[in-house]
């Protein structure tokens, strides 16, 4: 019964008909996304786990945007580059 499996079998089985199913590394809900993020930002963590995800997040960011050398001109193009960050989120 379909509605007796958990959303991964579902998004599973699905990706699987599609033929995509072997693209599919892993399965990320927004908890666990929303977890990682607060415990890299945590004030105990922070230092060590951030300097990581912004490491992360710039190699995925070159993968997705490969037009763009860095990160820098993205931000600079789209005005980002003119927002000034504070606190937790500052760079």
């Amino acid at each position: 019964l379909l509605f007796a499996k958990t959303r991964k079998e579902v998004i599973e089985l699905v990706t699987n008909q599609l033929g995509i199913g072997d693209r599919i590394q892993g399965i990320v809900t927004f908890s666990m996304l929303s977890n990682w993020y607060k415990k890299c930002l945590d004030n105990n963590f922070s230092e060590k786990l951030g300097e990581n995800l912004l490491g992360d997040l710039r190699s995925e960011f070159s993968a997705e945007f490969p037009s763009f050398k860095t990160i820098d001109s993205f931000l600079k193009e789209r005005g980002y580059d003119q927002v000034i960050f504070s606190g937790i989120w500052k760079i």
